[in-house]
């Protein structure tokens, strides 16, 4: 949050402190504790902080040094919203009003804490429970995020609203260009300095209701008010924040509403075009799925430029855990997890392929079974021919289906292979 900076420009350096010390506790209230994944040291590796009451903050590893990509700090001014039926519940962030008063009524932290590679931490929210689950593994210029929204009332919920955001830092500057990427449900914000250009961006894989990348008041505000507008301001001078809000008209009693997203962080020299891909895509067996890769040229001029895509199709069906405490048996056998299952023999007609998860906990199990029928072969071709006496004439070839051999008068039976 920035309100003194921002909006109190004109006031006295006296007035202006006392504001700063009436804001600062709702914005960074005292908490019990920080949870950390990410943070090893390697160029564009991310660090990931959630805080108990919601606010989150990213870091990414650049030119030696960690770089704040949210504003301010202890972690900064991200995180998400609830609103039910026009009540609010903010998770650390969109707690401002128009006239910059607190509103709204904090989500309850119930945990917060860290196995492996995940975060997770719970809320509730009026008649609501939120868990939040946060994971990252290092290497990867992006997280994935999960809210599970579970009706606990009795009975049913209406006009659920959850926004997710932040207000951004990039490059060492608070200022960018927001851009949306419809295509692939990307809200983002980018920067050029020095002849490199960085992004990030925020993808809904469940598909957002509305978005909005430019002031970060504005954005601030509007989450507050529980209505994003789908606002883009591409001036790269805008003091950006960046959200996403996803609508759900009802929610029944003991129903649990999961939304998932994507945020990434990605840098590159300007002079070549910039290809974004889409971070992940949900595909139903037996569905086609169109994987729409986004090409922006940032270098000003014209650029002539061949394009292709290449992939490993054995790699889309890889089987992952998110745990790496969990375990995975394909057809019976272990396999590691991102560890192909090695080549599985196919009989002809039906071939049941099953695919066991055990949790970390030894006992908890998901099975998941492909069915795949191979057909039956339609070649009648014979691959060879031999008499145990006398010569075929011609010689044997697949294609040719007459032959002539002649034998001795001593010679009673033969075989044919």
């Amino acid at each position: 949050m920035k309100p003194t900076s921002r909006l109190f420009k004109t006031l006295s350096t006296t007035v202006a402190a006392a504001l700063t010390a009436a804001l600062a506790g709702p914005v960074t209230p005292a908490l019990a504790a920080s949870q950390v994944i990410g943070g090893v040291a390697s160029e564009g590796n991310l660090r990931i902080r959630v805080e108990d009451s919601g606010q989150m903050g990213v870091e990414r590893y650049a030119s030696g040094d960690w770089v704040s990509q949210i504003y301010s700090a202890s972690p900064g001014s991200k995180g998400s919203a609830l609103h039910v039926n026009g009540a609010l519940y903010p998770l650390g962030y969109f707690m401002y009003d128009s006239g910059w008063s607190e509103i709204g009524t904090a989500g309850t932290p119930v945990s917060n804490t860290t196995v492996g590679n995940t975060i997770t931490t719970v809320w509730t929210a009026g008649s609501t429970t939120i868990t939040q689950t946060t994971q990252y593994t290092n290497g990867n210029p992006f997280y994935r995020l999960q809210w599970q929204i579970t009706n606990t009332s009795g009975g049913a919920l209406n006009d659920l609203r959850f926004f997710h955001g932040e207000d951004t830092y990039l490059v060492g500057g608070d200022n960018g260009a927001g851009f949306w990427d419809g295509a692939n449900n990307i809200v983002g914000v980018y920067k050029t300095v020095a002849g490199n250009q960085q992004r990030m961006s925020l993808q809904g894989v469940t598909t957002p209701a509305y978005y909005q990348s430019e002031s970060f008041d504005a954005v601030l505000i509007a989450g507050g008010a529980g209505r994003l507008t789908n606002a883009i301001n591409p001036d790269e001078g805008t003091d950006n924040g960046y959200a996403m809000e996803w609508d759900n008209p009802t929610l029944a009693a003991g129903a649990t509403w999961t939304i998932v997203a994507y945020e990434s962080f990605v840098s590159g020299a300007v002079g070549a075009l910039n290809v974004s891909a889409p971070i992940s895509t949900d595909c139903a067996p037996g569905a086609t799925c169109d994987l729409v890769f986004t090409v922006t040229n940032p270098t000003g001029t014209g650029i002539d430029a061949a394009l292709s895509v290449t992939g490993d199709p054995s790699a889309w069906v890889t089987p992952t855990a998110a745990d790496s405490n969990a375990t995975i048996t394909v057809n019976g056998n272990a396999v590691a997890s991102g560890a192909t299952s090695g080549a599985i023999a196919l009989s002809v007609g039906a071939n049941t392929i099953t695919t066991v998860v055990t949790a970390q906990d030894g006992t908890t199990t998901k099975t998941y079974t492909v069915t795949v029928t191979r057909a039956p072969s339609s070649n009648a071709d014979l691959s060879g021919l031999a008499l145990s006496a006398g010569t075929l004439t011609p010689a044997f070839d697949a294609a040719t289906t007459t032959y002539t051999a002649t034998v001795s008068n001593a010679t009673t039976s033969l075989t044919v292979t």
